[in-house]
């Protein structure tokens, strides 16, 4: 039984089933590893050689490849994928702190409290752009975890921010798509979407 959203690299294909985390050949679909993670808790991630996963208030990275547990870190309860760029993974926990980790050995180097449920992060041009369910969008200095800027919205952010080179664009429950100057944080415009999202 699938259990939760799949995740590929170019030659593994990594299925949540219910009771263990089973990776498999793409090419033939034979089993490359399986391990018994526990349920997972947010959506897996694979990155260059690495697979990301949470389960049981922690997040564990893998070896895609063979499985092998390069390193695990307890930072609470995950229940959005993390976003990897360059060296560092950003971890959303529920509580709302926004972790940054190193991506090869899974130390911490920064975390800042963005608001409870943070959703999915986007890190975009040096910044990690976060909602959360606490009626607020921000931007943090990827470096350094600094907030850039901060936005009190109508409603909960939900969803997975985009970006181009002017601007970042997120939903939230009351309906709305809403536009910032992606560098300065200046709100540029609305849109009623007339359903949820």
């Amino acid at each position: 039984e699938v259990v939760g959203p799949l995740a590929a690299s170019e030659d593994r294909l990594v299925v949540p089933v219910k009771g263990e985390l089973r990776v498999l050949d793409a090419p033939t679909g034979a089993v490359a590893w399986t391990d018994r993670a526990g349920p997972l808790t947010a959506p897996p991630l694979v990155h260059a050689e690495f697979l990301l996963v949470a389960s049981a208030e922690q997040v564990i990275c893998y070896r895609v490849a063979d499985g092998v547990r390069v390193w695990s870190r307890e930072i609470g309860t995950v229940e959005q994928r993390p976003a990897v760029d360059g060296t560092r993974v950003y971890v959303p926990a529920v509580d709302g702190r926004v972790i940054a980790l190193e991506l090869a050995t899974g130390e911490p180097a920064w975390e800042r409290e963005v608001g409870i449920k943070p959703t999915e992060p986007l890190v975009y041009g040096g910044r990690v752009f976060v909602g959360a369910a606490a009626k607020r969008f921000c931007s943090l200095k990827a470096p350094s975890g600094e907030v850039d800027w901060c936005f009190r919205v109508g409603a909960a952010v939900v969803g997975r921010p985009v970006a181009d080179d002017a601007h970042v664009y997120y939903v939230a429950f009351d309906n709305l798509l809403r536009a910032h100057d992606r560098k300065n944080g200046a709100f540029r415009w609305k849109k009623d979407l007339r359903y949820r999202p």
